[in-house]
């Protein structure tokens, strides 16, 4: 996936059957139709990591939930996963259970710099949100804008004359809800493979 992002317009036209053969097979790889739990908030974090504190988690089932709960198409744990959002390895050394699941509920409250929307307003009314990817040559005459969080290969090109505002956004690419077909327990197991991940206390951290 990181590949195929550093690819030149023209290197993808040139490989344009290959990339979406490589496009089609990794979202099917990762999507896992679950049926909806329950719409957790952050008012609901005490509640979950009670269940953390009561739960014999397993790390296995949390590396799992990982991929259903769609993490791994922006973010990486070791080798495992995408490098769209911030890499995950060490988070449990950064941050506490609580913090953690904050930042998975409400994705918009804190955004790293690297990682923020751009939103662009085009001569014709058009607004467009996304990240910008580089294509290598800052002479091209349009930038191609991923919308798409949980499909980062996909983009919309935008015509650079054509473009009448361009600002950062303070919504996070990261959808909120990622969590929906989670029950209180499975979630401890995701908290619980991220702590393990980074070498971390399996205690909830409050």
């Amino acid at each position: 996936q990181g590949a195929v992002e550093t690819l030149t317009d023209s290197e993808r036209r040139r490989l344009g059957d290959l990339i979406n053969r490589h496009d089609n097979n990794a979202e099917n790889a990762v999507t896992i139709k679950r049926p909806l739990v329950r719409n957790w908030t952050v008012a609901d974090i005490d509640e979950v990591l009670r269940a953390a504190d009561q739960h014999d988690a397993d790390t296995e089932r949390g590396r799992q939930l990982f991929t259903a709960a769609q993490c791994r198409r922006c973010h990486r744990v070791g080798n495992d996963g995408s490098v769209v959002g911030p890499d995950l390895t060490s988070v449990g050394n950064r941050f506490s259970h609580r913090d953690i699941l904050k930042s998975i509920l409400e994705p918009s409250a804190v955004v790293a710099e690297k990682y923020r929307n751009v939103q662009i307003v085009t001569t014709a009314g058009q607004t467009i949100v996304g990240r910008v990817v580089a294509s290598g040559d800052y002479r091209s005459p349009t930038l191609r804008v991923s919308t798409d969080p949980l499909a980062p290969a996909k983009t919309v090109e935008v015509a650079k004359v054509e473009i009448e505002a361009h600002e950062f956004s303070n919504v996070s690419l990261m959808p909120k809800g990622l969590l929906s077909t989670l029950t209180a327990s499975e979630i401890a197991d995701l908290l619980e493979y991220l702590i393990s991940a980074s070498g971390g206390s399996s205690t909830s951290g409050q």
